[in-house]
């Protein structure tokens, strides 16, 4: 049975500005605001571009409130609420519900890659601590560790997980899982530059980096081609991939954070490890 839909089209993975080492609070409020009025359909706060590694607990439950009363319901608030610790992505996910999350993204346990018996558990711990959905998010990129369209199928089993945002590189495996979980689970396409044939292999959105500064247009792709117009989908996305092509000449968030500042938007800055683009 297919699972709460937490949105269709884009949903922003937001940047965390910071300017002298704290959380630059005016420009984050700003930052949603020019979300809600570029046409996004759902903010995802304290994710990977959000640097969700190098906040406290209390700097992520506190953009997420944030997020939550300057949205004032009018998109769905997603908050991150991953870790390989499950005991941390637990108290993440409690405390992202309590502030009135909408909806959790929670990435794969990374470094101590477990096996699909510790993934379901990790997962089915999350999702039987809290009532609101959860995207699972596979980034075996950043995490060392991939989810297969068999594990997928597996952990469609669980009541609360109700969507996938897929960050691999693989098509193949891609178009197996939206076949494997079809009429249970929604896809969402975690790679701008893969957003066309993910969105023709089922997704019915993406979870967008280069949407922070062009929401209307990767919202214009999703909707022309979920509408059907299929060619005006291909020109739109042609039009952004100059744009798109320039956020992979970097470690993400380090590029969009330089684009976005470069447009007066931010504060270069990010948390070390991470070091700003010149």
């Amino acid at each position: 049975m297919k699972k709460q839909t937490v949105f269709v089209g884009c949903a922003t993975a937001l940047v965390t500005p910071f300017d002298g080492g704290s959380i630059d609070w005016l420009s984050y409020g700003r930052l949603i605001d020019y979300q809600l009025t570029g046409g996004a359909d759902a903010l995802v706060v304290c994710g990977t571009t959000g640097e969700s590694a190098t906040l406290t607990y209390d700097e992520q439950k506190e953009l997420v409130a944030f997020a939550v009363t300057q949205g004032r319901g009018r998109v769905p608030i997603i908050a991150g609420a991953g870790s390989n610790n499950t005991r941390a992505a637990v108290l993440l996910a409690k405390n992202a519900e309590s502030v009135g999350a909408d909806a959790l993204l929670c990435v794969t346990p990374y470094y101590n890659k477990c096996s699909s018996e510790g993934l379901y558990a990790h997962f089915e711990a999350i999702a039987s601590a809290v009532k609101i959905p959860i995207i699972i998010y596979n980034v075996p990129s950043r995490t060392g560790m991939n989810i297969t369209p068999s594990e997928y199928q597996m952990l469609a089993e669980i009541d609360n997980v109700a969507a996938v945002k897929e960050a691999g590189r693989d098509i193949g495996a891609f178009a197996e899982t939206a076949y494997l979980v079809s009429g249970k689970l929604d896809m969402y396409c975690g790679n701008d530059d893969m957003l066309l044939p993910e969105l023709s292999l089922g997704a019915c959105g993406v979870i967008s980096v280069v949407a922070n500064v062009e929401p209307k247009a990767v919202g214009r792709i999703c909707y022309s081609y979920l509408g059907g117009n299929h060619l005006r989908a291909a020109s739109e996305f042609r039009a952004l991939y100059p744009t798109i092509r320039e956020l992979s000449k970097g470690v993400n968030p380090a590029p969009i954070k330089k684009l976005m500042a470069d447009r007066g938007m931010i504060v270069n800055e990010l948390r070390l490890p991470m070091v700003k683009m010149k």
